[in-house]
This record gives C-alpha cells, structure tokens and sequence, in this order.
C-alpha cells in the first residue's frame, strides 16, 4: 500500500494487517512528473501488476499509465462525466454537486488514462440521493449512516 499522504489512516489498518506501506509525498518532489516517476519506481520495485487509487489526490502523469497499461483503476467520488476532470477531487466533487443541485450522486470506478477522469469506466456505483436534511439514502431508500458530503469520501 502506498499513500501519498504521511499521516493517512490507511497506513495504519496496513500496518495493523500486516500489509507493508510505503509513503510518496508529493510535497518532497519539485513536480507531479518527478512524483510519478518515483511512484512507478516503488510500484516496480514491489512488483505490482494492478495499481488501485482510492482517495488519492494527484494528478499522475503519462509515465504511470505507460508502465501499467489497462492496470490503473481510479475510484471518482462522483458519476463520471458529472464532476470530473481538473479540480473535481476530494469534497470539492461534493461541493460542486450540492452547488448544482443534484438529486442522486455515486462514485464511480474507472481506468485511469492519460486524460484526466477520462479512461472507461469499470464500475458505476448505485446512485445515491441527498435528502434536503443533508443526509444520504441509496436510491432504493436505505439510509447511509454519514451525513453529506462526506459519506461517499474514501480515506
């Protein structure tokens, strides 16, 4: 597992698992490209055949989907192509979506391309709908136990 934030929660369930982790801060390096070289090195070097971003919040450049071509899936906390692409990331996805007045939203899972949020799509989750309370029900009814925005947030 690897984090590109030091102090992620995800580390440690890792660590509690037994699984080994690893940071990559994007902070300790001058550009994304400089970052993603150094992620596709420790990628390599642990011999990772499937890359999966969940929560992770920078923009790879082309030399990661050229190392792992087709084994790149992104999780989107929202339904692309609604809210994707620059600047639709973290709670600003949900920001923009209570800004815009949506009735349900969802995360979807896509292959990540050189294009940002632009890959196909793999997986579209079951939309979700925001009541005017600002709590999330799925849209068969059953209520989500986190209020929004943040129930549908990966950490």
């Amino acid at each position: 597992m690897i984090s590109s934030t030091p102090s992620a929660y995800a580390l440690e369930r890792a660590a509690k698992a037994g699984i080994p982790s690893c940071v990559v801060a994007r902070k300790e390096y001058p550009s994304n490209q400089a970052m993603t070289v150094a992620l596709v090195d420790k990628l390599k070097e642990a011999r990772i055949d499937l890359v999966v971003l969940a929560g992770f919040m920078v923009i790879l450049t082309g030399e990661m989907v050229q190392a792992y071509p087709n084994a790149i899936l992104n999780v989107h906390p929202a339904l692309i192509p609604s809210f994707a692409g620059p600047g639709c990331y973290g709670l600003h996805v949900h920001e923009k979506a209570l800004e815009y007045g949506v009735k349900l939203t969802g995360a979807t899972v896509h292959f990540v391309s050189e294009e940002c949020d632009g890959g196909p799509r793999f997986c579209p989750t079951t939309p979700r709908r925001c009541s005017s309370a600002g709590s999330w029900s799925s849209a068969s009814g059953s209520s989500c136990p986190r209020r929004c925005p943040c129930s549908a947030r990966i950490a």
